[in-house]
């Protein structure tokens, strides 16, 4: 009788030791504090500055052993790993910042009425700019009142890996907005089956190129003459469009020579930067104003940029 006791209780302990383990672990899970996140920003940041795991469009592999251990060393009681944690924190930090910078820069529908406050690292705007938004995009709502650390650093940090609007058009789009590249590879009574027809949308300028037979082979070198062609034109849009950033350059320096026509060109935009108290934002002017290639760097920036740009330029003001 204490035999079958003593092999249920066996039993019941095995079965219950199962059930533990089915349980999903919550081991390692836990919510980052403010400082953690900062030194992973600061870690990101001189990452970033290094250049060594900076991509085009993120960071390469290895990047998160970097992090590891950086943050070992700043924060060494937090016990976070490369993989979950720093990895899962830098995946929800891009998103939150995506969201952010999209109602700040009105990339989604147009929006406008939005700025960002350093002082409560929150974006403000007024009652009915929040309402017209958040109809069109409801995940936005949690953004409303809701804190937003390190949003400077991270356009510095992530900025450069989102290529939007004007930023993803290639070269020839700067050129000429309509500008689009056709092959025509079909039959048509106009250029025959032995014609690649290379024009613009306009079909103002055709680039033809016959062969005498149409087979197969004749049609591959056909559509590789066709792709030269089309490289011609984007090296040629490409030097051009180079050629116009040096003489628009160059007028924006001319425009800004005369001291007071520069310190007020520098006071007005410094202006449209949020956080920026008016003792320091005279001192940023009274730098700015010293040199055309600084006033020129600081003006083509996104207003987005441009706190980020000052800190990292004058670190000493702040």
């Amino acid at each position: 009788m204490a035999s079958a006791s003593s092999q249920s209780a066996r039993r019941g302990s095995c079965q219950s030791s199962r059930d533990v383990a089915s349980q999903p672990s919550k081991v390692g899970r836990r919510k980052w504090t403010i400082f953690e996140v900062g030194k992973l920003v600061e870690a990101m940041r001189e990452m970033v500055d290094a250049g060594v795991y900076k991509a085009d469009n993120g960071f390469k592999p290895g990047y998160l052993h970097f992090l590891e251990e950086k943050m070992r060393a700043s924060c060494p009681s937090s016990g976070f790993k490369a993989k979950p944690h720093i990895e899962s924190r830098v995946k929800t930090l891009k998103k939150d910042w995506t969201t952010v910078h999209d109602i700040l820069t009105g990339v989604r529908h147009g929006c406008s009425g939005f700025g960002y406050d350093n002082g409560t690292n929150t974006i403000v705007a007024s009652d009915d700019v929040w309402v017209n938004y958040i109809k069109n995009f409801p995940e936005a709502e949690k953004w409303r009142g809701k804190r937003f650390y390190y949003y400077d650093e991270c356009c510095y940090i992530i900025g450069n890996d989102r290529a939007t609007g004007e930023e993803a058009r290639s070269a020839a789009d700067y050129l000429n907005p309509t500008n689009e590249f056709v092959v025509d590879l079909s039959d048509s009574e106009s250029g025959g089956p032995n014609t690649v027809n290379v024009a613009d949308s306009s079909g103002t300028r055709p680039v033809r190129s016959e062969t005498p037979e149409a087979t197969s082979k004749g049609r591959k070198r056909l559509f590789t003459d066709s792709r030269t062609t089309i490289g011609e034109y984007m090296l040629q849009a490409a030097e051009v469009m180079a050629v116009e950033i040096r003489k628009s350059t160059i007028e924006i320096a001319k425009a800004i020579l005369d001291d007071k026509d520069r310190r007020e060109a520098v006071v007005a935009a410094l202006e449209e930067v949020y956080g920026i108290p008016p003792i320091e934002r005279a001192i940023y002017a009274t730098k700015l104003a010293k040199g055309n290639e600084l006033m020129v760097g600081f003006l083509s920036l996104d207003p987005t940029y441009r706190l980020a740009w000052l800190q990292r330029m004058f670190p000493d003001v702040m």
